[in-house]
């Protein structure tokens, strides 16, 4: 089965039977809506193309959603369910959790990505920083906003913009667990 758009902005809607997403010129996205859990790898990693295709929107996902990005800046929106996101590699990508418990993944050469969460008080985010090292972080420092900007020694970054909790856990590819006191601005290692 085969989805295709014309050169304007279009929505494609999430459908497991299909094999190929053919999107236009414009910007074109892939949503995904209802109880079933969907996992979505915009490199067509897991045996599904989506051509031309550069955003995720499972804002009205109820399941566990899995989404992954490609190589340009993608715009990855979760659901209430829980969520892992992926941004790809090489381009800037913004990743946004859901209510649900989200775990962000974001490693050496993935560009400048920004993420953000909407998660319940109840739950634990995670970020896996699964190629990472303390010794490949160059800096990590909350900006003037209030984001917290982690920079590694290869210039990728990763600014988490709001929903950031003293819960929230930032793994290492070591295993080591760091978390962050927001209100006394400090790191400790979980």
């Amino acid at each position: 089965k085969i989805g295709r758009s014309d050169a304007t902005a279009n929505t494609f809607t999430y459908d497991s039977t299909v094999d190929y997403y053919q999107g236009g010129t414009a910007s074109d996205t892939v949503s995904v809506s209802g109880e079933d859990d969907a996992e979505i790898w915009l490199d067509g990693s897991k045996g599904v193309t989506y051509d031309s295709v550069e955003n995720v929107d499972a804002s009205s996902a109820q399941g566990a959603v899995t989404l992954a990005g490609g190589s340009g800046a993608n715009l990855l929106t979760a659901g209430s369910g829980d969520a892992s996101l992926w941004g790809g590699n090489g381009g800037n990508d913004t990743l946004v959790g859901g209510t649900g418990a989200n775990t962000f993944f974001f490693g050496k050469n993935n560009g400048s990505d920004v993420v953000s969460s909407s998660s319940s008080t109840d739950v634990t985010d995670r970020v896996m920083l699964y190629d990472v090292v303390l010794s490949d972080v160059k800096s990590y420092a909350e900006n003037s906003a209030g984001a917290m900007v982690i920079t590694l020694n290869d210039g990728s970054s990763l600014t988490y913009t709001s929903g950031l909790k003293d819960s929230t856990v930032f793994e290492l590819s070591d295993g080591s667990e760091w978390t962050y006191n927001t209100t006394e601005k400090t790191w400790a290692q979980a």
